[in-house]
């Protein structure tokens, strides 16, 4: 079937063992990836789902799980990160999987293009968004 016939062996197929344990780590490591979006226009100073006022400058950000008031770290694709608080619900778009303000967005370039793909991960009380990528760096190096 496929590529196996007549003893042949893809190279999908090939054991890359240090490919696999790289990305064994990564996908333990973060808590979500998908598309992230952002919102704001119109919405500045009305109430959120938690009953705080919406402000495009702060960096908080919409999830539908998270509970309110948790720190999240997201990682855009080229690199770039940004740590918000969950203060609201949603993203409602379908396969987005979380709202940034417009600060979050501006942070991690996306406010022209409107999505972007992005991971998340939940920080704990004393962790930083920092901290988070140098453990991330330092899995990449070891694999």
């Amino acid at each position: 079937k496929g590529c196996r016939r007549r003893r042949q062996r893809c190279i999908r197929d090939r054991p890359y063992p240090w490919r696999a344990a790289r990305q064994a780590l990564r996908d333990e490591m973060v808590d979500e990836q998908g598309i992230a979006s952002w919102y704001g226009p119109g919405l500045h100073g009305r109430r959120t789902a938690s009953g705080e006022r919406f402000n495009t400058h702060d960096f908080t950000a919409a999830h539908p799980h998270y509970a309110f008031g948790t720190r999240l770290c997201v990682l855009s694709r080229d690199g770039k990160a940004v740590e918000v608080r969950v203060n609201d619900r949603g993203p409602y778009a379908k396969n987005r999987i979380i709202d940034l303000s417009r600060a979050a967005a501006e942070a991690l370039d996306m406010v022209d293009s409107g999505v972007r793909r992005v991971q998340l991960w939940k920080l704990d009380a004393e962790e930083t968004c920092d901290d988070r990528l140098d453990v991330l760096a330092a899995a990449a190096e070891a694999g």
